[in-house]
């Protein structure tokens, strides 16, 4: 079910931000039109977007998810899952990154249920 789903994908993330920060120092590209580039970065920040979209898209069909444009919806949840933000919301609360992640499930999945 895609709620669950998002809830695994945003604590994997929180995980990875708290053990290999700079490895998700992804980089968006340069607007939507911008042609693929070979920055490792860049190309995981598109793969990673393009399973969130699909994740809303799943969502959207079901009734799950309100429906929207889910590329900016993405877009939007991408950057609440930069590693900086993980961890400035994780210390600025003081919860464990685990603790953190959940805050941010619940604020998402409250935004976009339907």
């Amino acid at each position: 079910q895609p709620e669950k789903l998002l809830r695994d994908v945003v604590s994997l993330h929180f995980q990875m931000a708290e053990e290999h920060a700079m490895l998700l120092d992804m980089h968006a590209p340069d607007g939507p039109e911008a042609v693929p580039t070979s920055c490792p970065r860049t190309q995981a920040y598109l793969r990673e977007r393009a399973l969130l979209v699909g994740l809303l898209r799943v969502g959207m069909a079901q009734g799950s998810f309100r429906q929207g444009d889910p590329l900016p919806m993405a877009a939007a949840l991408m950057e609440l899952l930069h590693w900086q933000a993980c961890d400035r919301l994780r210390r600025s609360l003081g919860l464990s990154n685990m603790e953190a992640a959940e805050q941010l499930t619940r604020l998402v999945l409250g935004g976009i249920c339907a």
